[in-house]
């Protein structure tokens, strides 16, 4: 069960939402935190495709890992990040609206060490925090485009 859910209908095609969301090295346009996200494996963007994303926070960089999990164009992309004992898997699905295009964000927190599952409710508040309204973002960020 996703820990939170956000959803938004945007004024561009499917194909254009999609791309953006497929493309991890996008995030940094879509977090003011995020001050770089680097390509780890070769090749086309695909499933199991790999970025190390840095984020700036006031008095040190955090890095993550994040891991193209599934892709069904124009249809879903799901992302995972993984840093320091959570997980946060991102479920994009994306289908056609009548005014545009309709993205639904599914997140969900996995704790992986004992810290971290003892801390999951306020890792959840935080990353909760940090996501809400990133769709907007996404939004203004493609309305440039």
């Amino acid at each position: 069960m996703a820990d939170f859910i956000e959803e938004r209908v945007m004024d561009k095609p499917v194909e254009t939402v999609y791309n953006f969301l497929a493309d991890p090295v996008n995030r940094q346009y879509i977090y003011s935190i995020v001050s770089d996200v680097e390509k780890l494996t070769g090749g086309d963007i695909a499933v199991g495709s790999r970025f190390r994303e840095m984020r700036q926070f006031s008095n040190r960089k955090v890095g993550s890992e994040i891991e193209i999990i599934a892709l069904e164009p124009s249809r879903l992309v799901t992302l995972k990040s993984e840093a320091n004992g959570m997980n946060v898997i991102y479920r994009y699905t994306i289908e056609k609206a009548i005014d545009g295009t309709k993205v639904k964000c599914e997140a969900t927190v996995e704790a992986t060490k004992l810290r971290t599952k003892l801390m999951r409710p306020a890792l959840v508040k935080m990353v909760k925090k940090e996501d809400t309204d990133h769709l907007l973002y996404v939004q203004k960020e493609l309305d440039k485009q």
